[in-house]
């Protein structure tokens, strides 16, 4: 059974939403599906070499009179037309955004038959709550969700009350070791932690900068690796300098070979505010890092707790501290709490917590090995490209399948 598919999908950054649709559309394990996209906004140079690559990408963010058609009172891009008519897609599969009505318009118009479908990334965290969201989420056909939490968050948070798939992002192609891998602290020399992510505040790089100071006041020799940047960053290095431990803080910017970066660290934290599934965690794993994450959204469905990493419950209200100087603006407003099944305040993880976790860890070598061969063989076995490709395959012959049997 062949399934065409159009994307609709931004490349306007460099996140894990992005990354992962460029692994999906270069794919050549997903033989069942046939594959094109609409460009709706200018790509990140990150893309540039799978936008010049394929003929099946159509570049739909030009917005002059040339590039557009008018219908009644609104202006669409000829490149949605163009894709529609050339590529008659069983699926139109909008990455991460929620279709305008205009554009669920057309391809009722255009292509009647498509399917219109949601791949929610974490996006439903920062919308507004409103009928008009909740109106766009049950006009499609379907949704998949990244995890059980962006799934519940859907339906308790915006009333969904369409199908929900949920399949977990996996590793994309390279990135995951051939087979497992298992670690080992080297004797005399620092724990090497890590943190993945832009320097904004929903990632909680201040509780691992205030992890760092506590674990040095435990006379624990360790340092900080930061992987990616951010418009808080000059804030994050006064803040670390406040610490007293600036000079055991690397800030190494935007880095494309993660791999090498997570070969360099024993122990990854992620503690964030806010994640509505965690890329890094099981990419780190996979690489025989063990993991502190926060028990928050959807990162418990990453690890396995106690035994390829540690889960901290966030416990300080974010108006506390260092937050409050840093703009409401820039911290979520609500959270999915999976322990209770519903949304709840944004909090933080207390650093001490996060310091213990990371000494239960690492605190002798035979513990750090149990860990870290335990985390490359679960990522390796739940998060690779093989069960993710035919989950993802298997979900859209269903979607098709259930309108081929509504038909």
């Amino acid at each position: 059974m062949s399934i065409n598919v159009l994307y609709s999908a931004g490349m306007y950054s460099v996140g894990g939403a992005e990354i992962l649709f460029a692994s999906v559309f270069e794919s050549k394990e997903l033989r069942q599906l046939r594959q094109a996209a609409v460009v709706t906004r200018r790509p990140h140079d990150e893309f540039i070499g799978l936008c010049t690559s394929s003929d099946n990408l159509i570049f739909g963010y030009n917005d002059s009179e040339e590039s557009t058609q008018q219908f009644g009172n609104v202006r669409i891009a000829k490149a949605w037309i163009q894709a529609l008519i050339r590529h008659k897609p069983d699926i139109v599969m909008f990455w991460n955004e929620i279709p305008p009505a205009k554009i669920r318009w057309l391809i009722r118009v255009f292509s009647p038959k498509s399917k219109l479908v949601l791949y929610e990334h974490g996006k439903s965290w920062r919308r507004s709550k409103s009928e008009a969201i909740t109106r766009g989420l049950n006009a499609l056909d379907a949704i998949i969700a990244n995890s059980k939490a962006s799934e519940a968050l859907l339906e308790t948070k915006h009333a969904v009350r369409r199908t929900t798939h949920v399949v977990h992002n996996p590793i994309p192609s390279g990135r995951a070791p051939n087979s497992s891998i298992s670690r080992s602290l080297t004797e005399g020399q620092p724990i090497q932690l890590g943190l993945a992510g832009r320097l904004v505040p929903r990632k909680g790089v201040a509780a691992a900068v205030s992890a760092l100071q506590e674990l040095h006041s435990r006379g624990v020799d360790c340092r900080l690796l930061i992987a990616g940047d951010g418009p808080y960053k000059e804030t994050l290095h006064e803040f670390a300098n406040a610490l007293g431990v600036a000079e055991s803080c690397k800030w190494l910017g935007h880095v494309s070979d993660m791999a090498s970066f997570y070969d360099s660290v024993d122990v990854l934290l992620i503690p964030s505010l806010l994640e509505p599934f965690g890329l890094v965690s099981v990419e780190a794993q996979s690489r025989g890092v063990p993991v502190v994450v926060s028990r928050v959204d959807g990162l418990p469905e990453t690890v396995i707790d106690g035994a390829t990493g540690i889960t901290v419950e966030p416990t300080i209200d974010v108006s506390d501290g260092e937050y409050d100087k840093w703009g409401a603006e820039a911290i979520p407003s609500s959270v999915f709490d999976p322990a209770i099944g519903s949304l709840r305040p944004a909090r933080t993880v207390d650093p001490v917590k996060l310091a213990d976790a990371v000494e239960r860890i690492a605190g002798d070598s035979a513990t750090y090995t149990r860990f870290s061969e335990s985390a490359s063989n679960h990522a390796l076995e739940k998060f690779t490209w093989g069960p993710y490709s035919d989950s993802f395959q298997s979900i859209c012959a269903s979607i098709v399948t259930t309108r081929q049997s509504k038909a």
